[in-house]
């Protein structure tokens, strides 16, 4: 009878790991890939809110689409990616996935919401992202009971 030595039991562990690391990020990591990069956007669009000025007065009352229009361009057409929620199946370009406060920025607290996503852009019922004065982005089930109170300072 043969006896098996450390070494293989730890080459085949290793063998084994390897193969797993190559198939499970592309089939279970895609979602959370994308609800990484969509928090990623929501940081991106907080930076440009967070200038101050004209930006954050034309998010007010435009949207975020609205600096898209600006002199200079604030999101240049090669950049407007980053207005589009990357789990959202249905985007076309020139869709915007994000919402805005209605209340103007500079009245915003820090624990007030900036931006979110529409609800559905990770998949129906599913949580959403938000953004917050303070530059942080958190992660909510639409359940949760600071939603309805963030979703009311959110415009559509």
């Amino acid at each position: 009878m043969r006896r098996i030595c450390s070494f293989e039991v730890f080459g085949t562990v290793f063998v084994v790991g390897v193969l797993a690391a190559l198939v499970l990020p592309p089939t279970c990591g895609g979602h959370i890939r994308g609800q990484v990069r969509c928090a990623h956007n929501l940081a991106e669009l907080y930076r440009l809110a967070s200038t101050g000025g004209d930006a954050a007065a034309l998010v007010t009352s435009g949207g975020w689409r609205s600096l898209t229009h600006t002199t200079p361009m604030l999101i240049a057409p090669e950049e407007q990616e980053v207005l589009i929620c990357p789990l959202r199946k249905d985007s076309e370009p020139g869709d915007c996935d994000y919402r805005c406060s209605r209340v103007p920025f500079s009245k915003l607290g820090p624990s007030d919401p900036v931006a979110a996503d529409r609800p559905g852009n990770h998949g129906n019922g599913m949580s959403i992202n938000v953004l917050f004065k303070d530059g942080s982005v958190m992660e909510v089930d639409l359940d949760d009971p600071r939603w309805k109170r963030w979703n009311e300072l959110l415009g559509p």
